[in-house]
């Protein structure tokens, strides 16, 4: 009762009824979910690009629950800084490098040279066990399992994909590997992962 404002003035009558060409105003008050407390680090700021360092739990834009609490809004809000293209994302939970073309032409030479996979998108992971030794690909479709939760997996009906793995280091308990994806899916790395060590 009374979030509704009619006309410029707020109703609490349960029982009003909208008339033609009523302008109606509903506020609510959210919260958003917390996110980590660390700083955007900036690699680098030119004319051009601006590069930064996402820290984990942190969205990169806009979604869902999270409008404020995320790598663009902080740059805007905080920083002022708005305006850019973002040229590829992150999974709210990965940590990692983003990179922001400043202007249309930059904007372009990145997403070509991405088409023409003349960028390579490297992860660095961490994973219980002795992860095998060599380099391992894997090529299997990831779908949906239920798409309102974004959740994916193997699917023979998904879409194509590519991910190659290498150990770098094992002490015996706990790898970490390198991971190289051609496509961009959805937790693509994790559930690759799950497919190879299950």
């Amino acid at each position: 009762m009374g979030r509704f404002i009619i006309n410029g003035k707020q109703v609490t009558d349960p029982n009003y009824i909208l008339n033609h060409n009523d302008s109606i105003c509903h506020i609510s008050h959210r919260h958003e979910p917390p996110v980590l407390d660390l700083p955007i680090e900036f690699i680098v700021d030119n004319d051009d690009l601006l590069v930064v360092n996402k820290p984990p739990s942190m969205p990169v834009h806009p979604c869902a629950q999270y409008k404020i609490h995320t790598v663009t809004g902080i740059l805007w809000t905080q920083m002022g800084i708005s305006g850019m293209r973002l040229i590829h994302r992150l999974d709210r939970t990965t940590s990692g490098v983003l990179i922001f073309a400043k202007n249309y032409k930059t904007d372009i030479e990145f997403k070509q040279a991405m088409e023409k996979c003349h960028l390579k998108k490297e992860y660095v992971c961490k994973v219980e066990g002795v992860f095998p030794d060599g380099e391992l690909v894997c090529e299997q479709p990831i779908g949906h399992i239920i798409r309102s939760l974004g959740l994916q997996c193997v699917r023979p009906d998904g879409k194509s994909t590519k991910s190659t793995f290498k150990r770098l280091w094992t002490d015996g308990q706990n790898s970490v590997i390198s991971a190289i994806i051609e496509t961009g899916r959805t937790h693509q790395i994790r559930v690759h992962l799950q497919a190879i060590l299950s």
